[in-house]
């Protein structure tokens, strides 16, 4: 088989290349081009992959949210059941828990004072002198 040369002009340059240079970079480029090819089908696989992955997540965030929901709800709904008393509500007393009990009208739960033990000041006090002879 005859190698024929062609002059290439590149540039300001005349270049000589040959077919069987020629064929060695259209195989390098194939082969290039089976890579690219490759890589390709690689990816499409991954994003099919991940476009399924995603739809799984978002039917999980959506039931999530739908949970989410119902307990805010449960939660309002407890709050208000825990807001009632006798107070503000037909409920008797004893139904009251939780709760501080009311204070008295005697101690009107006011400032709570401090007081000594002992009697009165100013009162003389009397107590019992021990005897000489035990008994």
């Amino acid at each position: 088989m005859p190698i024929y040369a062609t002059l290439t002009p590149v540039g300001d340059r005349n270049y000589m290349v040959t077919d069987e240079a020629m064929l060695k970079e259209f195989e390098g480029l194939n082969r290039k081009i089976d890579q690219l090819v490759d890589a390709n089908s690689r990816l499409i696989d991954e994003i099919s992959n991940q476009s399924s992955l995603i739809a799984q997540l978002t039917a999980e965030i959506a039931a999530k949210e739908e949970l989410i929901v119902a307990k805010d709800e449960l939660i309002a709904e407890l709050q208000r059941k825990n807001g009632m008393n006798s107070g503000n509500s037909s409920m008797p007393p004893s139904s009251d828990r939780f709760t501080k009990p009311k204070p008295s009208k005697i101690n009107k739960g006011g400032n709570k004072v401090k007081k000594r033990s002992g009697g009165q000041i100013g009162h003389k006090g009397s107590t019992m002198k021990l005897k000489d002879e035990p008994d």
